[in-house]
């Protein structure tokens, strides 16, 4: 019900002023939540209209097109993110692992790390790279992150899983 609540809300400012991108943006994240994700795309390609700048509608367009399947465009979006915002920690990690996930862990490695550089006090920056050194079989480097990931939120539930299943795999039980 929340949901349909949020879309009558943001559908409504839509039709008080249609050129103010953040309803555009924000209904298009409902509908992404409803699972209506054609429409969630027009409205964050409405909100890019809009505001050509929007980083956060091209981020949402690239998580709604990701989650259609359409890597390659989710990738774009993703990328053009970063480049009006250069700082924007979450489009570093989706970029990341994209390349982890087609096995170019130079490519993730280095996005992983500058997302660690924006914000280094975020844990799932840590959780993440250690993920990739993981899947890469780099146990060393994989524990490190994990641990990091831990001191900084220590009821991160899956780096302490994660943790305990590349430590009994090395045999290295701390």
């Amino acid at each position: 019900m929340l949901g349909n609540e949020a879309l009558l809300k943001f559908q409504r400012a839509i039709e008080i002023n249609s050129h103010y991108s953040k309803p555009q943006n924000n209904l298009g994240n409902v509908l992404s939540e409803l699972n209506r994700y054609d429409e969630a795309i027009d409205h964050y390609k409405k909100a890019i209209a809009i505001e050509p700048n929007y980083a956060e509608a091209f981020y949402n367009k690239s998580i709604v097109l990701k989650d259609q399947g359409k890597l390659e465009e989710s990738l774009v979006q993703y990328i053009t993110a970063i480049e009006i915002k250069h700082d924007y920690f979450e489009a570093h990690i989706n970029i990341g692992i994209y390349w982890d996930n087609r096995g170019e862990f130079p490519k993730a490695l280095s996005l992983f790390k500058k997302a660690i550089q924006i914000q280094p006090q975020n844990a799932h920056g840590y959780l993440t790279l250690a993920n990739s050194f993981y899947n890469n079989k780099n146990w060393h480097e994989a524990i490190n992150n994990y641990r990091v990931a831990l001191k900084l939120k220590p009821e991160l539930t899956q780096a302490k899983t994660n943790l305990d299943i590349v430590l009994r795999q090395v045999g290295n039980k701390k």
